[in-house]
């Protein structure tokens, strides 16, 4: 689950708060919903954290944030449309960071779930997140297109790659990855 936290210390000055909202129903919002929605806050960080003196530095620490919060669960993200909802409200963004995939998350999961091409665009299921994603690219940022980063994933240990998932693969955005 990812949301940014608005009173984290290093991030507060940069985070737009007003401009925040929930995926799933574009209601404003963004914040973390429970204890364990850690991810977005700490991606954040490394972005954005602010240049006071007190801690680390972000890449981009004068960045303004918005925080699109979304649960990070496949069944909520694609049935409720949550990614191409995000997707749609980021078309005044610069650069959309998107630290997340659908992916093997252990062994057995590799094994027992059909994960590789799960989200193929030219699929019912996907379509509109795929279709959202080329309007993003296209349209975004004043017609010049939102620049989309997207992680790589965790599960290469699993055999995934990224050469098996459109939203990784596409034209449209920037997959990066680190060691």
């Amino acid at each position: 689950r990812a949301g940014i936290e608005r009173s984290h210390p290093e991030l507060n000055d940069n985070l737009l708060t007003t401009l925040g909202r929930d995926a799933a129903t574009l209601v404003a919002g963004g914040d973390p919903k429970d204890a364990d929605d850690n991810h977005g806050t700490s991606v954040a960080g490394v972005i954005a954290s602010e240049r006071n003196g007190s801690e680390g530095v972000g890449v981009a620490y004068d960045a303004d944030l918005i925080s699109i919060y979304s649960p990070l669960l496949l069944d909520e993200m694609v049935d409720g449309n949550v990614i191409a909802n995000a997707y749609t409200y980021a078309l005044s963004a610069d650069v959309l960071n998107d630290s997340w995939g659908f992916a093997p998350q252990s062994d057995d999961y590799a094994q027992n779930f059909p994960w590789a091409f799960l989200d193929n665009f030219a699929t019912p299921a996907f379509a509109a997140e795929g279709a959202a994603l080329q309007r993003l690219a296209d349209q975004g940022r004043g017609g010049l297109g939102t620049i989309v980063v997207q992680s790589a994933g965790n599960s290469y240990d699993f055999g995934d790659d990224t050469n098996l998932h459109n939203f990784q693969n596409i034209r449209y955005v920037v997959t990066v990855a680190a060691t």
